[in-house]
């Protein structure tokens, strides 16, 4: 579990790095992230329930909720990015 939480730190660390580099609409792309990692899970959900098992409920809702998590992070991070790079920007000029 705590390689996993050092996965997700990292790639939302990466990822706002990018961001912080090269800003031009990171902003709508991590509302859409952010909104496909809401949305998605229940959308998956409704999907797979013809096909999952008695047994498989919380399994499947705790990888969705993983996954979403990974998503919101990762989409935090850029737009936190990209938020101090025209912080960084403004107060240079």
């Amino acid at each position: 579990m705590t390689g996993f939480a050092i996965f997700a730190i990292t790639l939302a660390s990466i990822v706002g790095l990018a961001a912080f580099y090269w800003p031009h609409g990171v902003f709508r792309r991590s509302a859409i992230a952010a909104a496909g990692a809401i949305a998605g899970p229940f959308a998956i959900g409704f999907v797979l329930n013809p096909f999952l098992g008695d047994g498989a409920g919380m399994g499947v809702v705790f990888i969705l909720a993983t996954c979403s998590a990974v998503v919101l992070s990762t989409a935090a991070g850029a737009a936190l990015g990209a938020a101090a790079r025209h912080v960084w920007t403004a107060l240079r000029a």
